[in-house]
């Protein structure tokens, strides 16, 4: 065990203990009632944050903080029966701290633990529920062995133990855990705590105003309820979590001080109502912070998913315009040359109308394959259209014919092998899309990569009510660190030529989630393959 991790481990045993003081200072009357237990908030968010490696802190700070109230050496008998509870309440509190962080790790982290209701859930059952039992069972056995607590009161210390550490975990833990979050930075707005003010003059004043006496003390705080999640909504989690703990304290030491000439009976009567009431806010301000952070997630991705949107639009457009400057050059070089023939013949007085009329239907032949070019991609990159029934093999060839020139000035061939019949419900600008962008893929790797012979094959055949398309290549394969990262936003290989790394991000969004299918990439011996699942459609 290195020094740092021993200094580490006595410096939490110290944390405890002085908050287990200060926790004291709670205590109320007669049977020294603790409603708040401080220590186990603060244990299990250290043992969260920083690792089981400093659980023995939390068992020493448990022995010597408890014990220092009741540790007796009047005789060997004595002395061994308390030190004996001070081992067992340090053997109960570093239980009730591991069980709740075991299983609070499985589901969640320090990060995310305000993300997901299954993380809000195991740390009520095992951080709030399951562990402070263990602590409060092991606790009262260990007083009962010394002879400190009495058959007739084990069981009111024993509940009065086990709802004090459930307080103190609902109190403390997520607060922590909040600030850690924010970087211990809190911005606070002070009249946010005329809240817990104007309940604690409440709680005081209340007894002598008449309406408001009939009254229980309960009745007033509901009101708490709807102001601390209308506090989360309109700011962040830490605050609410703020306002919300600086309340519960300010009423439970209110309400003690209220009610300190009652009967012990009903004073932990009190207490423990108080207990119960803020054991049940803090329940519903934890699910209700989840909900909202599930909801601010889901807007913050919705307009993530919005700007990559956009961007890949206009990503796809620069592309378009390059294939078009692709497919226009030739025909426009066609077109120059046919009229320039025709010009010199004019000039030369040898212009003949049979060879004229030849020449001028070859430009109206290559201005309606211009025409055509541009219709081709205006459908690709028109939004408004719906989906609807289409054969897959029609925007594959419309793929093919958009990108036949470039290929051919490449020397690429391209192996067709187009078996499917049926139809698919899907949108054919978008699906297009896809095919042109795993089709500009193909050609870019074949020539970045000077292969010979290159090869681009694309495949549809359908089985198991799927229909499938293989589109591959001879290129020798993605490399391995990159296959499984080559859906992901923004990751590109091709830093020479200014990817923008949504192509492939874009064609998983179009194929998985805006027609139900699955896309995929593997490797085979010659190259790298993509198959696309598409669900067929019974007619």
């Amino acid at each position: 065990m290195n020094t740092k991790l021993i200094f580490n481990i006595l410096l939490l045993s110290l944390i405890y203990f002085i908050s287990a003081k200060i926790g004291q200072i709670f205590g109320i009357g007669p049977g020294n009632v603790t409603p708040v237990w401080l220590p186990s908030g603060i244990m299990l968010f250290v043992i969260f944050w920083k690792g089981y490696k400093l659980l023995p802190g939390v068992f020493l700070g448990a022995a010597i903080g408890n014990g220092w109230t009741y540790i007796s050496f009047e005789n060997f008998s004595q002395a061994i029966n308390t030190l004996t509870a001070a081992s067992l309440n340090g053997i109960g509190d570093t239980l009730c701290v591991f069980l709740g962080v075991y299983f609070l790790k499985r589901i969640s982290t320090v990060d995310n633990f305000f993300n997901s209701m299954s993380s809000i859930i195991t740390f009520i059952i095992y951080g709030v529920l399951v562990g402070p039992l263990f602590s409060a069972v092991f606790g009262v056995i260990g007083l009962s062995i010394a002879g400190l607590v009495s058959s007739d009161t084990f069981w009111t210390l024993l509940t009065t133990w086990l709802i004090g550490d459930s307080v103190g975990v609902l109190l403390f833990t997520p607060l922590l855990i909040a600030l850690l979050q924010n970087k211990w930075q809190i911005k606070l707005d002070f009249r946010l705590l005329l809240i817990p003010v104007f309940t604690v003059l409440t709680i005081f004043i209340m007894p002598n105003i008449p309406i408001i006496s009939q009254f229980d003390i309960l009745h007033i705080l509901i009101f708490l309820i709807p102001v601390l999640i209308y506090i989360s909504f309109k700011s962040n989690q830490l605050i609410s979590l703020s306002v919300a703990v600086i309340s519960s304290l300010m009423v439970i030491f209110s309400a003690a001080l209220v009610y300190k000439n009652n009967s012990s009976i009903n004073l932990n009567h009190e207490l423990m109502s108080l207990q119960l009431f803020i054991f049940l806010l803090f329940i519903i301000l934890l699910f209700f912070l989840v909900l909202i952070n599930s909801r601010n997630q889901e807007e913050q991705k919705r307009i993530q998913q919005h700007d990559l949107m956009l961007k890949s639009r206009q990503s796809a457009l620069e592309e378009m315009i390059s294939m078009i400057a692709h497919q226009w050059r030739q025909p426009l070089s066609t077109i120059n040359m046919a009229a320039a023939n025709i010009i010199i013949d004019i000039e030369l007085n040898s212009f003949k109308p049979d060879e004229g009329t030849k020449q001028l239907k070859e430009l109206q032949s290559q201005v309606l394959y211009l025409s055509k070019t541009i219709d081709d991609f205006r459908s690709m990159h028109n939004h408004d259209k719906t989906s609807g029934l289409i054969n897959i093999n029609k925007p594959i060839l419309k793929a093919i014919g958009l990108l036949e020139k470039t290929y051919k000035n490449n020397d690429i061939k391209i192996v067709q092998e187009l078996a499917s019949k049926s139809k698919v419900n899907i949108l054919e600008g978008e699906i297009l899309q896809v095919i042109l962008n795993l089709l500009n893929n193909s050609r870019d790797i074949l020539i970045n990569k000077r292969i010979k012979n290159p090869m681009v094959y694309i495949k549809t055949n359908e089985t198991h009510n799927k229909l499938i398309i293989i589109v591959g290549d001879n290129a020798g394969g993605i490399d391995n660190k990159h296959i499984d990262k080559v859906f992901d936003a923004y990751y590109t290989t091709k830093k020479d030529k200014n990817g923008s790394g949504l192509g492939l991000y874009m064609s998983k969004i179009i194929i998985e989630q805006n027609f139900d299918g699955l896309i995929k990439v593997y490797n085979t011996e010659v190259g790298a393959e993509f198959i696309i699942e598409l669900p067929l459609v019974d007619i």
